[in-house]
């Protein structure tokens, strides 16, 4: 009869009850796995993207924890979530700038096994709802063996890229709790899409930012050549490239270094190239004077040093009224 050959619906329960009793445990098991995966994962990521030189606001990881991994095999009515799930344990990088997701992929693809590829960027509708964001199911590649990726074998894990305008979008959407269109109240969509629209625009134009600021900073050089019949004004790049050009054996700061710099010296009124190269190539075998008799001290290495531009600049321009 139909009733030996089909379970009751008691039988399933029980039965559906034994085998979330099974994942459980089994998920239990594997947590310590599942832990020292997503570090090495956070660890490989960052020290790859650093090498590469792109600019990431973070990286992040984390397993997910034992009610949520229950309540997405009952919303996906999985029967082997540990194969059918691949975001157990997962990991995020945000970058600064949209140029930089291709670059984060190769990554990737290059330290990881690349299984799918989601791109909730580009391969979206224009009018879609919700964070735009790509998503990679990957695994640790075959090559990579040893003790330290013992029990990794088998495990799909997910990477998510996005930008850092695109991550807060995604936790501000969260935290209104709308999964979607329909769960939008009919007032508020206009709004909310229009919300959406102004944080996409806002990554294209810092991009846009971006790029005037590298190309104004690879015509620098170029501009304060001219500087002796020209009035070239101060800014971050013509300074960066005045100090290069000075002082081209010196250590160089960072970019919000020259920035700082060029604040202090529009307040002390320095506003013009030529004027400034004048000041530092007059003081310079002073201030040069002054750094072999009383060399600065470097605290981390323990040790007398000398100045970094930045530095023989404050110590030349502290000398102005002997020029």
């Amino acid at each position: 009869m139909l009733h030996n050959c089909s379970m009751t619906s008691d039988a399933l329960q029980n039965y559906d009850s034994d085998k979330s009793t099974e994942w459980g445990r089994e998920f239990d098991t594997n947590v310590p796995t599942y832990t020292k995966l997503v570090e090495e994962i956070k660890y490989t990521l960052w020290e790859a993207l650093n090498e590469a030189e792109i600019k990431i606001h973070s990286v992040e990881g984390r397993v997910k924890d034992r009610p949520g991994f229950m309540e997405k095999i009952t919303r996906k009515d999985y029967s082997d979530p540990f194969n059918e799930m691949p975001d157990i344990v997962g990991a995020r990088a945000v970058c600064l700038f949209i140029e930089d997701l291709p670059k984060i992929d190769e990554i990737i693809r290059e330290n990881f096994t690349v299984k799918v590829t989601e791109d909730k960027i580009n391969d979206s509708a224009i009018d879609s709802f919700g964070y735009m964001s790509v998503h990679y199911e990957c695994s640790w590649k075959e090559s990579n063996t040893g003790p330290r990726y013992r029990g990794f074998e088998g495990i799909t894990f997910e990477i998510q890229c996005r930008t850092l305008l695109m991550d807060a979008w995604a936790n501000v959407s969260h935290h209104l709790a709308y999964k979607g269109k329909a769960s939008v109240p009919n007032e508020l969509q206009k709004d909310f899409h229009a919300l959406s629209a102004l944080f996409y625009i806002a990554d294209q134009q810092f991009q846009k930012f971006q790029d005037a600021s590298a190309k104004a900073e690879m015509d620098a050089p170029a501009k304060i050549v001219s500087s002796a019949t020209v009035d070239v004004v101060i800014d971050r790049s013509t300074l960066k490239a005045l100090l290069i050009e000075l002082y081209p054996d010196r250590e160089r700061v960072d970019d919000a270094g020259y920035s700082e710099l060029v604040e202090e010296l529009a307040v002390a009124g320095f506003t013009e190239i030529n004027k400034l190269r004048k000041l530092l190539t007059k003081g310079m075998h002073k201030a040069e004077r002054d750094e072999a008799a009383n060399p600065p001290w470097d605290s981390q290495e323990g040790s007398r040093t000398r100045y970094s531009q930045m530095g023989i600049v404050r110590q030349t321009l502290q000398y102005p009224r002997s020029y």
